[in-house]
């Protein structure tokens, strides 16, 4: 009981400047709280949309591919069979078929990865229905970090290079339909 009293008058002794002290302190408490609560929040949006985006309801790998080792990828590729073509063919997966290329905007280089995606899918949420052939030049849906890295804007231009399935290297001008963020 001494504690609690003593506590007391040495808030009533030092005035203003103690209830200042533990408004300001408390204040603090709260804006921490809040803006961990918001910046939690928006960390679990962002992860949620990026797999609505990439992954929808999971992934399913080609035996041997790990994408912890790049040189896998290239061997990679194979055709759908037996259920996975069933699935597809009821709407409730879609492939992705992903290469290494480059592309080349205002005479530099950039390494890249190319994933064809069908335009009439509906598992993924980016807007895929942009990538509908067009006339001359493969449409392309790039982020905006590429496109701020590159310089590319909707409507540009630009040379890709790849390995097709025989190892040889082929190159088109694609045609930047969008650019997501």
């Amino acid at each position: 009981m001494i504690i609690p009293k003593l506590a007391f008058r040495n808030m009533l002794g030092a005035g203003i400047k103690t209830w200042l002290n533990a408004g300001v302190l408390s204040m603090a408490f709260v804006v921490i709280i809040w803006s961990q609560g918001l910046y939690q929040g928006m960390d679990i949006e962002v992860s949620r949309t990026m797999i609505d985006a990439f992954y929808g309801g999971g992934q399913l790998w080609v035996e041997g591919y790990d994408p912890f080792d790049p040189f896998t990828l290239q061997d990679a590729h194979r055709p759908l069979a037996g259920p996975l073509q069933a699935l597809m063919d009821q709407g409730a997966v879609t492939p992705l078929l992903i290469v290494q290329g480059t592309i080349y905007p205002n005479g530099r280089l950039l390494p890249t990865l190319l994933k064809g995606i069908d335009p009439g899918q509906k598992l993924l949420t980016i807007p895929s229905s942009v990538l509908k052939a067009g006339d001359h030049e493969i449409p392309a849906l790039i982020g905006s970090r590429m496109a701020e890295t590159s310089g590319l804007k909707k409507g540009d231009v630009v040379t890709v290079r790849w390995r097709d399935a025989r190892g040889t290297f082929d190159a088109r001008d694609i045609e930047i339909a969008e650019v997501s963020s």
